[in-house]
């Protein structure tokens, strides 16, 4: 099973339907914050998607949560925007969340930079900036929840 993982999309909607329409077949999307208001703009148009969403700090008067917990596929994933957790600095603040909350994947934006590492045996990805990227490129991610984890970012 795949879902789709998206960050940062700062209003630019074009971004957010391309990775939506690019992947028809899965069926849980991740967006994690900044403009999660973006999600309220396509939702209707992709009624067969669980959309799984968190503020981030550009997400002023949004009452959505600022991070989530999701079991699917026999996973467990913690999802939150960052800022919060300081992740700019490090990810002390993430990996102590993800540990009290027994995740063994963690789903992070904020810092407009595509990130995968594993820490303690929790799993840690930033898809990147599907709008404002401050490395290669605006992008999104995918990861395969099988027994083997994949985590694979895409380009928009």
């Amino acid at each position: 099973m795949k879902i789709l993982v998206i960050s940062d999309t700062h209003k630019d909607i074009a971004s957010l339907r391309r990775a939506l329409d690019n992947h028809p077949e899965i069926k849980h999307v991740f967006h994690l914050g900044d403009h999660v208001a973006d999600v309220e703009k396509v939702r209707g148009e992709y009624p067969e998607k669980e959309f799984y969403c968190v503020r981030g700090n550009n997400d002023f008067g949004s009452d959505c949560q600022l991070n989530g917990i999701e079991k699917i596929n026999g996973r467990t994933i913690y999802y939150t925007h960052g800022h919060s957790q300081r992740v700019h600095s490090n990810l002390s603040h993430l990996l102590k969340e993800a540990q009290q909350y027994g995740a063994d994947i963690v789903l992070f934006g904020h810092t407009h930079v595509a990130f995968a590492w594993e820490i303690e045996e929790v799993h840690f990805f930033n898809p990147g900036s599907a709008s404002r990227p401050r490395d290669c490129g605006k992008s999104y991610g995918i990861v395969e929840l099988s027994d083997e984890l994949l985590f694979v970012f895409k380009s928009l």
